[in-house]
């Protein structure tokens, strides 16, 4: 997209732009792990949502990202990209939901294919230097952004960064009306803004880049909680199959990511069948097959 729109700019802020973009494109698919079980059952999952929101079953995809940053994100097409970090670090169910009834929220309003639009209608130096500014607020470079920033011309960058968190506000409201029609509370993304407000104390190299690339997240901590104020009769506990399929889909991926030795000291209960499941992959990791398919028989 970024080469047929500005195939014939030239200046040192667009090669600094598609440089820092693609690197951190390539970055992330580098290390997108694909596992159709992990897969399948976020898609189970968030089913509900896709159905509210007017999708055909199993049209929207989800691709998971090895990274240790809590985040999500949509990028154009009917596919959800998910940080690991937000899978493991996500504090209930019905958090990962919200945030992923957010990332749906992007699709239906068509954000991306009008950014684009907005970006091509822009065709400056300064657009290119938000787009920038972007891709390393994406990746947790707050300071490095507003250094980028400096290159273009205030106004504009400031008005492109400006119609993001506009979209993330909508992104808010469409997020939660699928959520209201899906009878699953919100309280989920109520906490989730509470500990991410909380970081306005830290140093900005410790905040989440989810926080740093969203808007304020006092305001959508106000949204949330006013929305749970409200929220109907209609609101049922999540089915203990969708809990009981979140624990195994993080199960299985903390059995892949952290060190073999953590997941056998940690997963020990040989009663429960995802703790068995973590010990064979940890045992496979680390060569004993044998062993491995002695659990998983």
């Amino acid at each position: 997209m970024l080469n047929k729109v500005f195939i014939n700019k030239k200046s040192t802020i667009y090669l600094l732009a598609i440089t820092i973009f693609m690197s951190w494109c390539s970055t992330s698919l580098a290390n997108m792990i694909r596992d159709t079980e992990l897969e399948v059952g976020i898609k189970k999952i968030i089913e509900p949502l896709v159905n509210v929101a007017g999708y055909e079953p199993n049209s929207i995809e989800i691709r998971i990202i090895i990274n240790p940053d809590y985040n999500a994100f949509v990028a154009g097409k009917k596919i959800i990209y998910l940080h690991s970090g937000f899978l493991l670090n996500a504090q209930s169910t019905e958090e990962i939901i919200g945030v992923l009834a957010h990332e749906i929220g992007h699709l239906k309003a068509g954000h991306f294919p009008r950014r684009d639009t907005a970006i091509a209608d822009a065709n400056s130096a300064s657009a290119l230097a938000a787009l920038a500014a972007i891709a390393v607020a994406a990746s947790g470079g707050g300071e490095a952004a507003a250094g980028v920033l400096i290159g273009g011309n205030d106004q504009v960058a400031r008005k492109f960064l400006q119609k993001i968190r506009h979209d993330e506000a909508v992104a808010d409201e469409m997020g939660l009306l699928f959520l209201k029609k899906s009878g699953i509370s919100a309280i989920g993304l109520r906490n989730l803004m509470q500990r991410m407000a909380s970081q306005r104390a830290l140093p900005e190299h410790r905040q989440s880049s989810y926080y740093q690339t969203h808007p304020s997240s006092a305001e959508r901590l106000s949204v949330y909680q006013d929305h749970i104020n409200n929220e109907k009769s209609n609101i049922l506990p999540l089915d203990d199959n969708i809990e009981t399929l979140t624990d195994r889909i993080i199960t299985k991926l903390r059995a892949y990511i952290e060190p073999e030795q953590t997941v056998l000291a940690q997963f020990t209960d040989e009663n429960f069948s995802h703790h068995l499941y973590a010990r064979s992959i940890a045992l496979y990791r680390r060569g004993e097959l044998e062993k491995a398919l002695d659990i998983m028989n």
